[in-house]
């Protein structure tokens, strides 16, 4: 019986451990195969670093290539750099150029002038320019470094100092992180490359953009540097601009050629080869752009040609003459009282005018020079009767425009006017107080080229006529034309005849009368001008009184 359990027990166990070992024996064949994946993952593994390898000795290999041209490119990155940077300090330039002057559309703009103004051109504060050449020469394994200045303000172009009062210099070695102050000079040695720094002040306190330069005494050729100035930037039609060069080369190697050319306001291009275009302003008016093109003759390398430079110069119409122009009132104008001239004359481009030239042409044809007008033509000496002539001629200033605008006299601008001389009478009696049937004697002074005086009386007539007017008699003979002053009288002598009007009416009352005296004188024009005075006489008894008291007598 123990035994059945025992052998039931051992066949229990080992079909339990025969299941087991089987379980085991599949466990074991799957980790074989794991096994042999990672196997073959290893084999890719491998393979992978054999090409990794490879690759490494081919990136070295590049590296050797490379590192033959670090110098090369780090050359040519950093004379890049600074071309770039002198482009854009040439494209601000531009910029500043544009804005020097601005031309604003003024057709509905009253200003001071007497007309309106179709253009008018404002022109604003520059900047000053920052501008150097450089010159090297070889000396052993050294360079003498030379460095000049040319920098300049286009405001004051024509000052000895070009307008700049402070100049700002410092220069380093590319690699260094600090700048030397000054300007670069002395020896320095071969196989170097230097930035050199500019920065001016004008006379008004403003600073110019900096200016960058590169410099290299190695043994590799940088292109030229192209660079002029023109003088004046904007210019009259007609007339001269001068053209400086101001080329150079970082390597210190001549300029061996230029090539010049000029872009016209429509857009088309001069080509002036070698010439510089000094011509401009004869190609008319507008703006016109110059570049410059300059090759280099280098010791060493390939000949290399600069980058363009440019620069703008406008041409601007010649002065327009300002417009004389005045009225006179009254006209006629009497010589001895005053008159008004009111001043028109103006200017079209609305300069300010300077100065005035008045003349003035007399009846007899001789002109005379008006230094100041007086309140009357008779102050002026200009009292005859006649035609006169008066001239005016104005002259402008239009150099706060431009300087190089030339001032301009206008065209003459004449008015006639028609001068009356001065007319006075002046009557007066031989008596202040007369008797009734008494002759008076009346006298007259006149000025004014008078030829006829005439008294009229208060009284309508007398016993002797019927008319109470009288022509006096001159003193002296009349000319012709008369004579500027006269005096006159009543006819009262045999020789002359005596005059009857002036005959005080036997029953004229007792009283204090007026006579009027009236000049006549001839106008140049044609027609008669007068002028009048009165006086007054008094009348006191009559002579027929005393012819009665004669008569009748005392009684015997």
């Amino acid at each position: 019986m123990n035994e059945d359990k025992i052998l039931h027990l051992l066949e229990k166990v080992y079909t339990e451990f025969s299941s087991k070992f089987d379980e085991f024996a599949k466990r074991f064949d799957a980790v074989e195969e794991r096994i042999a994946g990672v196997e073959k993952r290893i084999s890719g593994v491998e393979g992978k670093i054999t090409g990794i390898e490879e690759k490494i000795k081919h990136v070295e290999e590049e590296v050797k290539k490379l590192g033959i041209k670090i110098d090369t490119e780090i050359t040519d990155k950093i004379r890049a750099l600074f071309d770039d940077r002198q482009l854009l300090h040439e494209k601000i330039d531009e910029i500043d150029e544009k804005i020097d002057m601005l031309q604003l559309d003024v057709n509905n703009l009253t200003l001071w002038s007497y007309k309106p103004l179709s253009t008018m051109y404002i022109y604003v504060h520059r900047r000053p320019i920052a501008q150097f050449a450089v010159t090297m020469t070889s000396s052993g394994s050294n360079y003498i470094i030379s460095i000049t200045d040319q920098s300049y303000d286009l405001d004051h172009m024509s000052l000895p100092n070009k307008g700049i009062q402070a100049w700002e210099w410092k220069w380093k070695e590319v690699n260094e992180t600090t700048w030397h102050d000054g300007k670069m000079s002395g020896t320095f040695p071969v196989g170097k490359t230097y930035l050199v720094y500019l920065r001016v002040q004008d006379l008004e306190g403003a600073w110019s953009e900096p200016k960058v330069q590169t410099i290299t005494t190695q043994n590799i050729n940088l292109p030229p540097v192209a660079q002029f100035t023109v003088n004046p930037i904007v210019q009259v039609v007609n007339k001269t601009i001068t053209i400086t060069d101001q080329s150079y080369d970082p390597n210190g190697d001549p300029i061996a050629e230029w090539q010049w050319r000029v872009q016209k306001p429509d857009g088309t291009w001069i080509n002036y080869g070698s010439t510089v275009p000094n011509n401009i302003p004869s190609l008319g008016i507008g703006t016109y752009t110059i570049e410059l093109k300059v090759r280099d003759n280098p010791r060493v390398g390939t000949p290399l040609w600069s980058e363009p430079y440019t620069q703008t110069v406008t041409i601007i119409p010649e002065n327009n003459k300002p417009v004389a122009k005045f009225t006179i009132s009254p006209n006629p104008v009497v010589a001895d009282e005053p008159f008004i001239i009111t001043d028109q004359s103006y200017d079209p481009d609305g300069d300010p005018i300077v100065a005035r030239e008045w003349k003035v042409q007399k009846p007899d044809g001789t002109w005379v020079t008006i230094n100041q007008w007086k309140p009357t033509f008779e102050e002026m000496g200009l009292g005859d009767d006649g035609i006169y002539k008066i001239q005016l001629r104005v002259l402008d200033d239009p150099t706060g425009r431009n300087p190089n605008l030339t001032p301009m006299w206008s065209d003459p601008y004449i008015v006639t006017v028609q001068v009356q001389g001065k007319l006075v009478v002046i009557g007066s009696s031989n008596k202040t107080t007369y008797k009734a049937g008494e002759a008076m004697i009346l006298y007259a002074r006149t000025e004014g080229k008078v030829y006829r005086v005439e008294a009229k009386m208060w009284y309508p007539k007398n016993e002797f006529t019927s008319s109470n007017v009288t022509t006096l008699a001159p003193d002296i003979p009349l000319t012709t034309p008369p004579q500027n002053i006269m005096s006159w009288h009543t006819k009262h002598t045999k020789e002359e005849g005596r005059d009857v009007v002036v005959i005080i009416p036997k029953n004229m009352p007792d009283g204090t009368y007026k006579i009027v005296f009236t000049a006549y004188k001839q106008l140049a024009g044609g027609g008669v001008k007068t002028a009048t005075n009165t006086i007054t006489v008094r009348v006191k008894g009559s002579i027929y009184d005393n012819s009665k008291s004669q008569i009748i007598g005392p009684k015997f």
